[in-house]
């Protein structure tokens, strides 16, 4: 398995990184500024300094409203979700078990900035399937 979506990758990077964006952020921001979703300020997204990561509920939220919005502009019924995310955490255990990022969490400072853009890509990958 093979990531396909360099310049996403180092754009989430530099959001988490130069502009201090927290993981969910950086999330929202990307699916905005890629066009997945029309808005970033609309996902609700808990407040960064919680203490729990919630970078896996940003990228389901992003994957919802963008499968949503996709069949809403092409008139054809809603792509199921669970069934999307569950094939995007196949591909991300996967990838990651392939890799020196297999003991990485999001929950932890360094699992965000080295996974996030990672699994940004795998969404990306898995969107462009539908």
């Amino acid at each position: 398995m093979s990531l396909r979506f360099p310049n996403a990758r180092l754009y989430i990077y530099e959001l988490l990184t130069l502009q201090g964006l927290s993981g969910a952020q950086a999330i929202a921001e990307a699916a905005f500024h890629f066009g997945l979703i029309s808005s970033s300020s609309s996902l609700e997204l808990r407040d960064p300094k919680d203490e729990q990561c919630s970078c896996l509920e940003a990228f389901k939220k992003v994957l919802g409203r963008c499968l949503e919005e996709k069949a809403g502009h092409q008139n054809r019924p809603l792509i199921d979700v669970p069934e999307a995310w569950q094939e995007i955490e196949k591909l991300s255990i996967s990838y990651l078990e392939s890799t020196d990022c297999a003991g990485l969490r999001t929950s932890e400072k360094a699992g965000c900035i080295r996974l996030v853009p990672i699994l940004f890509d795998l969404l990306l990958q898995q969107i462009g399937r539908y």
